[in-house]
């Protein structure tokens, strides 16, 4: 007797599989709802960190996240959250990492998760420390960072990165991180 492996159709939608010169009936639905929740299971066991995306300003400085909302995937139908506010920026202006302004006046930022959408704000030196009002100046964004503004003095900057809740990610939510720029000269 031949052996062979053969897989045939009929027209009731009913596979006829032969291993052996066995045969062996299986329906096409539970096949696929077989590889359906099998799919499910492997992709809904995911027990993500509670990390934070890492913001990383110029080169090599990471910024320091303040305000945010943050969840993660912690397996099926579940998540874990994370809430917190935080001081305004400009009270502890000294707590952040600075960066030495470019020379071309672009600073560039890099996350190790890109988020969907991001603004960026700054408040100049002459705000905090003269006492007047703190009046937050929205940057233009450029490129994968934004535009420094002309004022030759040191500015605290809040980023706010928005990452949406989709369908096969295990995270979502926004994050404020602050750094300080400081004059290269």
């Amino acid at each position: 007797m031949e052996y062979r492996n053969f897989i045939s159709f009929s027209s009731s939608v009913i596979i006829e599989i032969q291993i052996g010169g066995i045969p062996m009936k299986k329906s096409i639905s539970c096949i696929i709802l077989f590889c359906m929740v099998l799919l499910c299971l492997t992709a809904c066991s995911v027990n993500e960190t509670m990390e934070l995306p890492v913001l990383t300003v110029g080169e090599s400085i990471e910024a320091k996240p303040g305000a945010r909302s943050w969840n993660v995937k912690q397996g099926f139908g579940k998540w874990m959250s994370q809430d917190a506010s935080t001081v305004f920026p400009l009270d502890f202006p000294d707590d952040y990492p600075s960066l030495l302004a470019p020379q071309d006046g672009v600073v560039t930022l890099s996350w190790d998760k890109p988020p969907d959408t991001y603004s960026v704000a700054y408040w100049n030196e002459e705000v905090w420390s003269d006492g007047m009002e703190a009046i937050m100046t929205e940057a233009q964004l450029c490129g994968q960072g934004f535009i420094l503004p002309e004022e030759d003095t040191s500015a605290i900057v809040a980023v706010r990165a928005i990452w949406e809740k989709q369908l096969l990610c295990h995270w979502y939510g926004d994050v404020e991180y602050i750094f300080k720029i400081v004059p290269s000269q």
